[in-house]
């Protein structure tokens, strides 16, 4: 019967390779969370379990063929179910990289369970964690994350070559030669990694050109510049597809003092081809030198002037993405004025859209927004009244219907709006024929419709009426959660939109010509709902507050307090690592038995209970040799001396130096059956 003593659970540390395995893994997920999705948790309860899963008994055998079918199966169901969102960066950082790159996790954490790989893991481990390195890792970040991911691959590296040479078997040789050897792969090793460090920052100092040069030759000189995540294509149903109305995870976070709605992402300026041109042109903008960062927790952020002149009366505004989808751009409010964020530059174009490099969803940022300032019509851009040259002719005939008794600007998008909101209804399963014009069947056939026909039909329209108008596409705000006061943002709130241009006004005005049922409205999530976002979003504010800087400001200004508390911290765990390596010693007295002499030990317990029914008992502190010595003087049982010498044969066969000899086990088996059934006791 299986009893539960101190050895039962724990069994001795875990070995190197097991211990350099874990580390890979974790290396991996930190690689994901930081420039994909936040998976770094459960991967290190996992793994931290792993990695001592042999010494609490956790191990199983299964067949490796069946785990890796099984995280296949369950990575492709969740593809077609799931519906993640990341940034228009090529393969690297998609959804697909991020989804191999969590099964090659998935599958390491599986193998750290297979008991024949307890002691040692297959060598091909390292074949699994590089595929999932390269599909999750991208040096392509800005500021604090390039030199991060830099030393993260270093570190990995290290790792690699550390886990390669732990699988290899120890060979006995010169010592000499195997210090010169080893002496030599070490320098090797760090003079790659001082090439590679050099390469990298070479790269990353001229991918915006290399990456120029290849998108100008495969794509003919019509650059594609990366989306805002969500979508940056300009299809007729690139948000239709994005949108998921059953998720109530949260996309953004917003902190305001007051209601925010429409938060642009991209506007578009040229329709060609049945989709949308972005605008272009994005310049570098400075941030003010010696302005102090808006929020004071956060001392490393730049502060951005977006307007020509510093707004009066302003309202704040903080934004944290909460994933990917929405962390390449900075989704502003038609007003945004200022806006203060971590970076030395950010891009903006003429139309107020702000963009970034860093990719991580633990940016935060704020913003102060006011009025905007009057914008003369000379300012206004030609390319927002262009028509297409193949315009369909019932996009004439359905605006000399809509604008045929307006004058004004504010009486040609009411008249709009309304020809919409009267003659449309919302529906997101349109289904156009093949080969036929998607705006021409929008306006001749009059069908239900999502987000992307109303905002581009409505934006030709105005043109036609000589009122600037162009295509954005974006979130709107739909609910605040009532646990923590924070508005948001979900994935079925991405929405097309359009902004028309007032001339009597002088601004840009937010055109709304969707059907009610159509735009995001202001709801309420369940309270489960919400107290799970409540604390993610919570959790990640705190985890960007540890990254914000203001901890090590605080430390350099009481550097005294914070040496006093570092002083005891460290005796603390001093003092409690120094009990727990006790605790540790005092539990792992008992002798353990290797697995190779599991068998071996077996044959040995059946020996001690046949002899103890037969008024023989080897007490646990009598060594196995006093125990044959006083068996071969006991007089009562028939073959004392064979019994004897049976014993001295197992405690050879258990303490040589040498591994076990194919059958050893077997014929020590043969000797204690022969020998049971030949035992008799006298009388």
């Amino acid at each position: 019967m299986f009893t539960l003593t101190p050895s039962n659970l724990w069994s001795g540390w875990p070995s190197l390779n097991r211990t350099m395995a874990v580390m890979l893994v974790l290396i991996q997920a930190l690689t994901v969370t930081l420039l994909m999705q936040p998976i770094m948790l459960p991967v290190v309860m996992i793994g931290l379990l792993g990695w001592i899963a042999p010494q609490l008994k956790l191990t199983f055998h299964a067949p490796v063929s069946l785990g890796l079918v099984l995280i296949l199966v369950v990575g492709a169901s969740l593809h077609h179910i799931q519906r993640k969102e990341f940034v228009s960066m090529g393969f690297i950082g998609s959804r697909v990289a991020y989804e191999v790159a969590c099964c090659c996790i998935a599958f390491q954490l599986y193998l750290l369970f297979i008991r024949k790989f307890a002691v040692r893991l297959p060598v091909w481990y390292l074949a699994v964690s590089g595929t999932s390195m390269v599909f999750s890792g991208d040096i392509r970040v800005t500021s604090f994350h390039s030199n991060l991911m830099l030393w993260i691959v270093a570190l990995y590296l290290i790792l690699w070559s550390g886990f390669a040479m732990s699988c290899r078997t120890p060979v006995a040789r010169r010592s000499r030669k195997v210090w010169g050897r080893r002496t030599a792969i070490t320098l090797i090793l760090f003079l790659s990694l001082i090439v590679g460090r050099w390469l990298a920052q070479t790269y990353q100092k001229n991918a915006s050109k290399l990456e120029y040069w290849v998108t100008e030759y495969l794509y003919q000189g019509r650059i594609s510049r990366p989306g805002s995540g969500f979508s940056g294509k300009g299809g007729l149903s690139d948000i239709n597809e994005m949108k998921d109305r059953e998720a109530d995870r949260e996309v953004l976070r917003i902190r305001a003092n007051f209601s925010p709605d429409y938060l642009r992402g991209r506007v578009f300026t040229e329709f060609s081809r049945q989709r949308w041109i972005p605008s272009d042109n994005m310049e570098t903008v400075i941030p003010i030198m010696g302005h102090p960062p808006l929020r004071q927790t956060y001392p490393n952020e730049s502060v951005y002037q977006l307007t020509r002149s510093w707004p009066v009366s302003p309202v704040t505004m903080s934004v944290l993405p909460i994933n990917t989808a929405t962390s390449a751009h900075f989704f502003l409010p038609l007003g945004a004025a200022v806006l203060s964020c971590d970076g030395l530059s950010v891009r903006m174009d003429a139309n107020g859209i702000v963009e970034r490099d860093s990719k991580s969803q633990f940016d935060s940022y704020q913003v102060l927004v006011s009025t905007p300032p009057p914008i003369p019509p000379e300012e206004i851009d030609p390319r927002f009244l262009a028509i297409p040259d193949r315009l369909p002719e019932i996009t004439n005939q359905v605006a000399d219907e809509i604008f045929a008794d307006t004058s004004s600007t504010a009486e040609k998008i009411r008249a709009v709006e309304t020809y919409f909101h009267r003659n449309y209804s919302y529906s997101t399963r349109l289904r156009v024929p093949r080969g036929v014009n998607r705006l021409e069947y929008f306006l001749t056939y009059k069908p239900g419709a999502h987000c992307e026909y109303f905002a581009t039909a409505t934006t030709l329209l105005l043109r036609l009426a000589n009122v600037p108008a162009r295509y954005v596409t974006g979130y709107v705000v739909s609910g605040k959660n009532p646990l923590d006061g924070m508005y948001y943002s979900l994935p079925r709130d991405a929405h097309a939109w359009v902004e028309a241009y007032d001339a009597e006004q002088q601004r840009w005005v937010i055109v709304e010509s969707t059907p009610s049922d159509g735009v995001p409205l202001h709801s309420q999530l369940n309270s489960l709902s919400s107290l799970k976002n409540a604390a993610w979003g919570g959790g990640l504010q705190l985890l960007e507050f540890l990254q914000s800087g203001f901890i090590r400001e605080a430390i350099l200004r009481y550097w005294k307090i914070s040496m006093l508390t570092i002083v005891v911290v460290f005796a603390g765990w001093l003092l409690s690592s120094l009990y727990l390596g006790k605790f540790m010693i005092a539990w792992s007295r008992e002798p353990k038995t290797p697995t190779l002499f599991v068998p071996l030990a077996r044959e040995r317990e059946r020996m001690d209970r046949f002899l103890s029914e037969r008024g023989l008992l080897r007490p646990p502190e009598e060594s196995l040799l006093h125990f044959a010595d006083r068996l071969e003087s006991h007089n009562r049982l028939t073959t004392s001396s064979l019994l004897a010498g049976w014993y001295r044969k197992y405690v050879q066969l258990r303490f040589q130096d040498r591994p076990l000899e194919p059958g050893a086990v077997s014929k020590i088996r043969e000797q204690r059956q022969q020998l049971v059934r030949t035992t008799k006791v006298v009388p």
